[in-house]
């Protein structure tokens, strides 16, 4: 049993939606996670390229932008555009 299944058996009772989602993680959604939450706390970009390994600043670019695009539209979700 590896550390994600051993993990979504553990809470499993609890939350069954998470245990689900846990089932199917990988190492790399756990890499993907730590480079979402970095960028949405601010690390400087060219600190998450080293951190990450990438070669290319495009690539680490990638949570930068998605990063971006939560914070827009939680601000449109804030600020609706009017009608009428």
């Amino acid at each position: 049993m590896d550390a994600f299944e051993r993990c979504a058996a553990n809470i499993w009772a609890r939350d069954r939606r998470a245990a689900e989602r846990i089932r199917q993680a990988s190492t790399h959604w756990l890499r993907h996670t730590y480079g979402s939450h970095s960028a949405a706390r601010g690390v400087p970009q060219d600190v998450l390229q080293a951190n990450l390994g990438h070669e290319s600043l495009a690539t680490t670019s990638i949570y930068v932008r998605a990063e971006k695009g939560r914070r827009h539209r939680a601000m449109q979700a804030a600020f609706p555009p009017r009608s009428g």
